[in-house]
């Protein structure tokens, strides 16, 4: 997708500006500056790729590939496997090379996703971050176009952009992409720095801190992070930049791709999702900061409990499912709840919770 006066670079002072743009600067021998709003920013600082993979190793080489060719020369990419798998190291060794910038870590045992992930952002060397799971891909300007306004202004914590929906063999499925861009409020999010962006990263989610968004990890404090987030970190990482304080960037081009397939954990983590959802809203409607928005987050908790009360009624731990079904029900009443709670007492009752 190319540049334009929507897409946060243009002209400024006679100079063409980009993510690729180049022009005479200031800088060391044999670094090349690259200009942003008519400012040079240098080819020096390591951008970290954390690459996370759990016993799926089919989409993991094109991931590689993907943060490999970065136009970003500076870079590192770090693949974190969980404890319990062994599917990584054939594939990270393929790409080996005597100046490849690649390296494995392993857990020792089964820590779970967001641990997995924390471990990884830790070892990472890099002052600036860009997560990627091992289903999701990069653009090739990825990073050369996210990059540049961390780098000159300190007031912002995180960049993003949107992102194409690819299905399991990559290819590009339009309309969902378009559906996607509207569902999460990016297609009228106006270009460049949001401060706060509470609204945006938690209310409107439409920061995809999963795939789709590079960030400073000097300026934010990763100890306010809680494996509790489970797969639903990238929501709570969001959290903890937006609490910060400080701005996040938004560049309206779509410089990822984002996976749907069978194995994606949405699909087959759902008890673990719920859990995770419930976790942080709760946290969400303690957070003074966010009290603006508690009924949104109040919501959320009900759909979360209703969610899990549906995946224990499915597997016929009718206890456990009216247990949740109730929380729903005291937190913000739904039929959806009240149908999977009479179902839960009466066997032959409504045969769908919706």
């Amino acid at each position: 997708m190319g540049s334009n006066k929507h897409d946060g670079y243009g002209a400024s002072n006679g100079r063409c500006l980009g993510p690729e743009s180049t022009a005479p600067g200031p800088g060391a021998p044999g670094q090349t500056p690259t200009w942003w709003y008519g400012y040079p920013i240098v080819k020096q600082q390591l951008v970290s790729i954390v690459i996370s993979v759990f016993r799926r190793p089919d989409y993991l080489a094109a991931a590689i590939r993907s943060a490999l060719d970065q136009t970003w020369v500076e870079t590192e990419i770090v693949v974190a496997e969980d404890g319990g798998s062994d599917c990584a190291s054939g594939i990270v060794a393929s790409f080996l090379q005597p100046d490849t910038k690649l390296r494995l870590i392993r857990q020792s045992h089964n820590v779970g996703a967001a641990a997995n992930k924390l471990a990884a952002w830790r070892e990472a060397r890099g002052e600036y971050i860009v997560n990627l799971d091992d289903d999701d891909l990069l653009e090739p300007g990825f990073v050369e176009a996210l990059l540049p306004p961390l780098l000159s202004d300190s007031s912002l914590v995180l960049s993003f952009c949107d992102h194409f929906i690819v299905d399991s063999r990559g290819r590009i499925d339009s309309p969902a992409t378009e559906e996607n861009t509207r569902i999460w409020k990016r297609g009228n999010l106006s270009p460049g720095a949001h401060r706060p962006f509470l609204r945006q990263g938690l209310v409107d989610r439409s920061i995809p801190f999963a795939m789709g968004a590079l960030w400073c990890r000097t300026r934010l404090d990763l100890n306010d992070f809680r494996i509790e987030a489970g797969p639903s970190y990238d929501l709570f990482m969001t959290y903890v930049a937006a609490r910060t304080g400080l701005g996040a960037y938004y560049i309206p081009r779509r410089l990822t791709k984002y996976r749907v397939h069978p194995g994606m954990e949405t699909r087959t983590g759902s008890e673990r999702i719920h859990r995770a959802n419930i976790f942080i809203n709760k946290r969400f409607i303690a957070d003074p900061a966010l009290a603006e928005w508690r009924h949104v987050f109040v919501a959320r908790l009900s759909e979360a409990y209703a969610g899990l009360g549906v995946v224990k009624l499915r597997a016929r731990h009718r206890w456990g499912a009216g247990m949740n079904f109730l929380k729903s029900i005291w937190t913000r009443p739904t039929r959806r709840a009240l149908v999977g709670f009479v179902r839960c007492g009466f066997p032959n009752g409504p045969e769908r919770v919706y």
